[in-house]
């Protein structure tokens, strides 16, 4: 079972690290249809909620990228250590901005 959810891992960080505007369906690939996304801002249920959320979010921003810095799987949960790179116009006159970040993952 570890092998097969770091394969899901491994899946998610690679959609994760590719994501854009023009891609967001990739979403579908790696959510549970009753995902439940929750953030300090946002509580999200369903997929279609989600990739509502994730297509405004980048309507917004010039860009936004994720760097993955370290992954751990210990059974049906992942916890991912992430940094964000992003730019939004309205924020610092589009200047490049980090945020540091953590999810936590439940495999099904």
């Amino acid at each position: 079972m570890v092998t097969t959810n770091n394969t899901v891992i491994n899946r998610f960080i690679e959609v994760y690290c590719q994501l854009n505007k023009d891609n967001l369906l990739l979403l579908n690939d790696v959510y549970h249809s009753n995902i439940v996304f929750d953030d300090p801002a946002h509580h999200i249920a369903g997929i279609d909620a989600l990739q509502h959320y994730f297509t405004a979010l980048y309507s917004n921003i010039n860009y936004c990228n994720f760097t993955i810095n370290q992954a751990v799987v210990d059974g049906d949960y992942a916890f991912l250590q992430w940094t964000m790179t992003f730019s939004h116009p309205k924020l610092q006159q589009g200047k490049q901005r980090t945020l540091d970040g953590c999810t936590q993952l439940t495999i099904k």
